[in-house]
């Protein structure tokens, strides 16, 4: 039972993580948009992922059963707060991870 909660809390922390780096690549490619479109584009992009992810859990519970969507979402989770503590620490390093390297366009 717990070997598969930790697979869950793994497989969670990859979701987290290719999540943040979908969403950052949406807000960059916006930027170069007008505000209207760049607004629906966020938006489509953001339900879709939602979408995705939600047939996702629902398929891995039917195959895997409630205690790896519990690892995954616990996995969600803490990767959030992990991000949420070091963007606080370092708004730098949210700030360039945000806008880039050259810093806004």
């Amino acid at each position: 039972m717990y070997n598969i909660i930790i697979t869950g809390v793994a497989i969670g922390l990859v979701i987290f993580g290719l999540s943040v780096w979908l969403n950052l690549k949406v807000i960059k490619k916006a930027r170069e948009m007008p505000p209207r479109e760049a607004a629906k584009h966020m938006v489509v992009r953001y339900m879709g992922r939602i979408a995705g992810l939600t047939v996702l859990l629902g398929l891995l519970t039917w195959l895997k059963g409630l205690d790896l969507i519990i690892g995954i979402l616990g996995g969600m989770v803490l990767g959030s707060l992990v991000f949420l503590v070091a963007s606080r620490g370092n708004r730098a390093f949210f700030e360039r991870l945000v806008n880039g390297p050259g810093g806004r366009y």
